[in-house]
């Protein structure tokens, strides 16, 4: 349902840096401004093919999503979850995962399911973990603040 926190973030540091529009980066990619605005805000989950266009567009490697300089990334990645008990019948979940690129591939550090019914919160909670640069050892903590504010 998401394009991963980060990468959302890092197209559109890379289109300002650029001086683009985002109709100007759209066309550059080949896709529609709408989709281009909806990867951008990290509201839609973009396929590799996507992703690989519109950061080809925008000049950047994907390899910088996973490690932007010496520094390891973690990709803060809020998911939608199906859920069915007996208490509250079948719902609509949302969790955050946590995932790291390392020399063999991705890998998830940390998840925490069903934070929330309200996917805009979670999807804010994960922008802030991401723009933090939270360690993902500390995400149950930070979703436990947040839950019990």
């Amino acid at each position: 349902m998401y394009t991963p926190v980060y990468f959302a973030e890092m197209i559109l540091h890379a289109r300002k840096e650029k001086k683009l529009t985002q109709t100007q980066a759209a066309q550059l990619a080949g896709i529609s401004l709408r989709w281009y605005q909806r990867v951008e805000k990290g509201e839609v989950k973009a396929s590799f093919a996507i992703c690989a266009r519109i950061s080809k567009a925008l000049g950047i490697d994907l390899n910088d999503a996973a490690n932007a300089g010496k520094q390891e990334k973690v990709l803060y990645y809020p998911f939608e979850q199906y859920i069915n008990t007996p208490e509250l019948g079948r719902y609509i979940g949302y969790g955050i995962r946590a995932l790291r690129h390392g020399s063999e591939g991705w890998s998830c550090e940390a998840e925490i399911a069903d934070i929330s019914c309200d996917g805009s919160f979670v999807e804010r909670l994960a922008r802030l973990c991401a723009r933090l640069e939270l360690a993902p050892i500390h995400l149950y903590d930070v979703v436990e603040d947040a839950i019990n504010v």
